[in-house]
């Protein structure tokens, strides 16, 4: 169990006891009224017994005590708490003034008609220094019912607690050394039981209050202020209470007073004695256990430094307020300013506000609820975006501590990935190729700077590179330019990608190995579109500002992604040279099969290289023929544009779809293993039912398919994948025949 937890279960136990002892005192105070014992409402013939409404105050007190201690959440119950308190202030103040002016009814002489005198003061009345008590402790409780008090409540009803204690304390001084002013003087006096019973009170209310307030907090923890407070304190009271008591025991076993005063302060010295040499052993300990702390610390102290040496996490102290602590020794590269430059200042003083903003609230709610919470931001550092993964564990109630590694690596992979899924989906969506070029223009632009960016596209005809997209902000596009021109032809000509500085671009013209072209530039960077196993272009961004520049990692990156942009580009090119030559299928739009085998041949190169799978479906309607002989061929039309409607539906936008002549149709899924087979099959299938259903249908439709899957290990044509999914479509088609006799199909 932590130290922080031990005072406040220790001073929740002290609390429940200091009550419990209240509460007992009052009780038998109660009953000893009821049953007209009034010894036990003063334990001594010789002391006034504590007054039967005091009794019941008190009683009334712990029970509120109780309930709130029972019931700490519950609204209502605080409610009531509250308002039983004031009522009983309420009682307390109004007696006070009974006594002091004499007006108002009697409710002491109502709830105990003919009370016994003690001396010339009435034995049930409550003294008006009992009342004084109350209004401090009524007052003191009232302060701790709230839904969270504060540290300034907590203070205020701490401070009310003493004020009863000292009180207390003076009351039980006034009988011990038989000063009648302590305790009442010419007003009624306070019994000693009704002191003893604010004495614990009082004790129990500061516990309440807490240990982090004014005065408990001089008294807890493990300093030897504390301690010496803790045990010389409450000695001294013990000393003056017990010569009091001494003074007041009955003489007759000790002839001379001489000797009982003599054996008083001979306790009292030997008490003294014997806390004085606790404490000394106690300090002797305490420093040689220090110095070998202090020892054990030296040493620690220098592993840990080794050991953040080697870290490359980022170790930070901070506050509630998100002000800088300590900074550990560890990876100063990842520190947004040197250590001396933020120490004492806060997040918001030295950061941007954004991952200041999310540090802060990771800092604040691991301090309020005690649990590590996680959190990503980015910084700005050196010119670029340090992306960090960082968890806020609770040091304090006031401090935290971040552990912030660099996760850059990793975020960069998936802003690649991202980039790469969003080019391809672009190669799909986009309507030609003008609109792809500016889809990868935007998605580049979010990994590197790319204010500057150019796609050529290289004409093996004519030895000509194109230039068919160009954003700079200081050259047109240029014309067509020979492949031995500038660093696009030179990148062409090597097949690889390069960074350019202005100093190695000087050096390639001075060589002859480029020829200039366009405004002198600051860096220059290009990689080659490269697919199936040919050059196509060339990708290059540039910058003109002595604050961007390229490095390395940038290149890495850009030479990723030109895979993948050398893909889209030719799959789009290819889509439009498709559709330039019109080879689609008038009656359904799809694809006829010129323009399947075309599309289809790209894709088997594609995923030979790639090493990827396909799944290749071939299938016909059956009943045709019937469909056309008995309803025309208008329905027999619809019947081959309702296939094709389900069969775009029942596909992805990626796979290719085509009818491949009379009723057959064929679909190359790419990117699908032989698992997804069954999946479409029965999508298909459940579409067929689904409009067979259709009550306004006058014939039904029945799909025979066959599936095969493209392995590429193996060298396999696209005419062989469909023969022998031909082959498994008629195999279907016959087991359909052995359960129910079908038309013949059109051939």
């Amino acid at each position: 169990m932590s130290k922080v937890h031990l005072p406040r279960m220790t001073f929740g136990r002290g609390e429940a006891l200091c009550v419990a002892c209240a509460c007992i005192i009052s009780l038998l105070a109660g009953i000893g009224w009821l049953f007209n014992r009034p010894v036990l409402a003063s334990f001594n013939p010789n002391f006034i017994p504590m007054a039967p409404v005091t009794a019941l105050i008190f009683l009334g007190l712990c029970g509120a005590w109780l309930f709130q201690r029972i019931f700490p959440a519950r609204h209502w119950m605080r409610r009531l708490v509250q308002a039983a308190l004031v009522g009983m202030l309420i009682i307390v103040i109004f007696l006070a003034l009974r006594y002091f002016t004499g007006l108002g009814p009697d409710l002491e002489k109502i709830l105990y008609p003919a009370p016994p005198m003690f001396g010339q003061f009435s034995s049930a009345r409550m003294s008006p220094m009992s009342a004084l008590g109350f209004f401090l402790a009524i007052m003191a409780f009232l302060l701790m019912t709230g839904d969270r008090p504060g540290q300034s409540m907590r203070s205020v009803s701490a401070a009310l607690s003493l004020a009863l204690f000292i009180l207390s304390s003076l009351i039980c001084l006034g009988y011990l050394y038989g000063a009648p002013p302590f305790y009442g003087g010419t007003l009624t006096p306070v019994a000693i039981t009704s002191a003893f019973s604010f004495w614990f009170l009082s004790l129990g209310l500061l516990m309440t209050a807490g240990p982090s307030v004014w005065p408990t907090r001089r008294y807890v923890g493990p300093s030897l202020k504390a301690r010496l407070m803790r045990t010389f304190i409450p000695a001294s009271l013990f000393i003056v209470l017990l010569q009091g008591l001494l003074s007041e025991l009955d003489e007759t076993w000790i002839i001379n007073p001489a000797v009982r005063v003599a054996l008083a302060a001979l306790v009292a010295c030997w008490i003294v004695i014997l806390l004085i040499s606790l404490i000394a052993n106690a300090l002797g300990s305490e420093i040689e256990r220090g110095r070998k702390a202090e020892q054990a610390l030296l040493q620690s102290e220098a592993e840990l430094r080794a050991l953040f040496a080697g870290m490359v996490d980022v170790v930070i102290v901070l506050d509630i307020d998100g002000r800088y602590i300590e900074i550990a020794p560890t990876n100063p590269a990842n520190l947004y300013r040197p250590p001396d430059e933020m120490l004492g200042k806060t997040m918001h003083e030295i950061l941007p506000k954004e991952p200041a903003d999310t540090i802060l609230s990771m800092i604040r709610s691991s301090i309020q609820t005690g649990q590590v919470v996680i959190g990503e931001y980015a910084l700005p550092i050196d010119g670029k975006d340090i992306y960090f993964s960082a968890s806020a564990s609770r040091l304090s109630e006031t401090t935290a501590i971040v552990v912030a590694h660099d996760i850059t690596n990793r975020k960069q992979f998936e802003l690649v990935q991202n980039a790469i899924y969003r080019i391809s989906q672009a190669t799909i969506t986009s309507e030609g190729t003008d609109a792809l070029y500016h889809s990868i223009h935007s998605i580049l632009g979010e990994l590197i700077p790319a204010e500057n960016f150019f796609i050529g596209l290289y004409d093996p005809v004519n030895g000509l590179i194109n230039f068919p997209y160009y954003i700079d902000q200081y050259d047109e596009a240029p014309s067509p330019i020979n492949h031995t021109q500038g660093l696009s032809g030179y990148i062409l000509r090597k097949g690889r990608p390069m960074l350019v500085t202005r100093e190695i671009y000087d050096q390639l013209v001075g060589q002859g190995e480029v020829e200039p072209v366009g405004t002198a530039f600051m860096d220059w960077m290009g990689a080659p579109l490269k697919t199936a196993g040919r050059t196509i272009g060339v990708m290059a961004v540039q910058s003109y500002s002595k604050g961007i520049h390229f490095d390395q990692e940038d290149l890495n990156l850009l030479e990723f992604v030109s895979t993948q942009v050398a893909q889209a580009i030719e799959r789009k090119r290819m889509e439009e040279e498709i559709r330039s030559l019109s080879l689609t299928d008038e009656l359904t739009g799809l694809y006829n099969r010129r323009g399947f085998t075309l599309l289809a041949e790209h894709e088997v190169k594609l995923a030979r290289r790639e090493k990827r799978d396909m799944l290749l479906m071939f299938g016909d309607v059956d009943g045709l023929k019937t469909i056309n002989d008995t309803h025309g061929h208008a329905l027999g039309d619809l019947a081959l544009q309702e296939v094709s409607a389900l069969l775009k539906n029942s596909l992805r936008e990626a796979d290719i779809i085509a009818r491949y002549g009379g009723d057959e149709f064929v679909a190359l899924a790419v990117d699908a293993a032989l698992e997804s087979a069954e999946i479409l099959s029965m999508r298909i299938q459940e579409a067929l039912e689904a409009r067979n259903q259709k009550t306004d249908r006058t014939y039904s439709l029945s799909l025979s398919t066959g599936m095969v899957c493209y392995d590429p290990e193996t060298a396999c044509t696209i005419n062989e994948m469909i023969a022998q999914a031909d082959a498994q479509m008629y195999a279907q088609k016959q087991a359909r025949k052995g359960k129910k006799e079908l038309p013949d199909a059109e051939p």
